[in-house]
């Protein structure tokens, strides 16, 4: 055994209850107490349940029965307000030999506001696995975790009976995993709101959050105009829970939730590390296989998120001074030919970690990396060989992201 030292122990004390003590300051009471009315036990029960379905593949018969246990669930957990939105599909997929159209059925629960603009929380609740998904998809984390957290988050919200200012509409919505080959219940959705000219202030998306990779890590996407809103949501997690936040390099992939972002919707896309995920669309995607406190955790971002939210918008997080001013980044001339100027301001010292992602997300070059100090920053950035879309993003103390969208053209 190594020797024991009263001093490091003493300072190891010190260093923890500091680190406590800040992130409690950080809390707001009332959503404190509803993060700890998340129960593990209530999550495993959604999950289990629908698993139980053996497949909630799109087109599998069962899918009306699926979507009325929901509706029926949302009922039971408090929420008077459920509806069943039905939509036809047209879907294409030739190695599956699919071609064919079926109704689907999103599951709205809806907790009035005292205003029309909403906060959105949401997964998906079909489900798909290699093999034959009409008889066997069991889907425990793609997306039953995601609709777990769905739900717990409606049981959560009635018990402290949440009277929000926004209107909270949490919603499991269909035909996810073949969306590519036919609209899904997100894009229905979603054009239905431009079309009524719903304001939707925030969507919260949850799916495949049931997988800890050992590091107890979440992701957030990163989409180009929704900085303030992920920053809110990494806030939260920093403050709430007990995961370890990382972020998507900012792109425009072909995440579920495109629909509402591509309609300037604010949106983040939550989920684990799921390129460690050895059962993603397989016949071991059981509850067996995952880790549900990582996914209680991960289900306190949807409630925490909410509320901080619907208290505070996205302007006040902490009591902490700004580190950065949003309003004095920017980019010119864009479209971007030879050389452009990249411009912020830093209002205390900070890491800073400036770079340029292709459209796929994969980084390309980076333009400034290491600690700066408070002040004005004016960079030049060479175009060498770069033609098309590519983004700017500026990373502060890994903690919050600001993008830019430009175009380059070498002459």
């Amino acid at each position: 055994m190594k020797p024991f030292s009263l001093c490091g122990l003493f300072f190891c004390v010190i260093f923890y209850l500091t680190i406590h003590n800040n992130k409690a300051a950080a809390q707001n009471c009332n959503i404190n107490t509803a993060v700890q009315l998340v129960y593990q036990d209530s999550i495993e029960s959604y999950i289990q349940h629908l698993e139980d379905y053996e497949t909630r593949f799109m087109i599998a018969p069962n899918r009306l029965k699926i979507a009325l246990w929901l509706g029926s669930k949302f009922n039971s957990l408090g929420i008077d307000s459920v509806r069943i939105d039905t939509f036809e599909t047209h879907t294409v997929h030739s190695n599956l030999g699919i071609d064919t159209t079926t109704k689907q059925y999103n599951v709205v629960a809806t907790i009035p506001g005292i205003t029309k603009r909403k906060i959105i929380i949401c997964g998906h609740y079909d489900s798909f696995a290699y093999g034959d998904p009409f008889s066997y998809a069991p889907g425990a984390d793609d997306d039953a975790s995601g609709i777990a957290a769905c739900l717990e988050s409606a049981r959560v919200f009635s018990e402290i009976n949440l009277t929000p200012k926004n209107t909270v509409e949490i919603i499991a919505f269909a035909a996810e995993e073949l969306m590519n080959y036919g609209l899904g219940g997100y894009d229905i959705h979603a054009a239905k709101a431009e079309v009524n000219n719903d304001t939707i202030d925030l969507v919260i998306h949850n799916d495949m959050i049931g997988f800890n990779d050992g590091n107890w890590t979440i992701f957030f996407s990163n989409y180009p105009g929704c900085e303030s809103e992920t920053n809110l949501l990494a806030f939260v997690c920093d403050t709430y829970t007990s995961l370890n936040k990382q972020f998507w390099p900012p792109n425009m992939g072909p995440f579920a939730d495109r629909a509402f972002y591509s309609r300037d919707y604010k949106s983040v896309y939550i989920e684990e590390n799921f390129d460690l995920n050895p059962n993603y669309h397989k016949v071991t995607d059981l509850l067996s296989n995952m880790d549900v406190s990582f996914c209680a955790e991960a289900t306190k971002l949807s409630v925490a998120g909410a509320m901080q939210y619907d208290l505070f918008g996205v302007t006040t997080l902490s009591g902490e001074s700004p580190v950065f001013n949003e309003t004095t980044f920017s980019v010119y001339p864009n479209p971007v030919q030879e050389k452009a100027r990249i411009e912020f301001n830093l209002e205390t010292a900070c890491y800073v970690d400036l770079s340029i992602y292709d459209v796929t997300g994969q980084k390309v070059e980076t333009i400034e990396k290491g600690k700066r100090e408070k002040g004005n920053y004016s960079i030049e950035f060479i175009n060498d060989n770069l033609n098309g879309f590519y983004f700017i993003n500026l990373r502060i103390d890994n903690k919050i992201n600001y993008t830019k969208k430009i175009f380059t053209h070498r002459p």
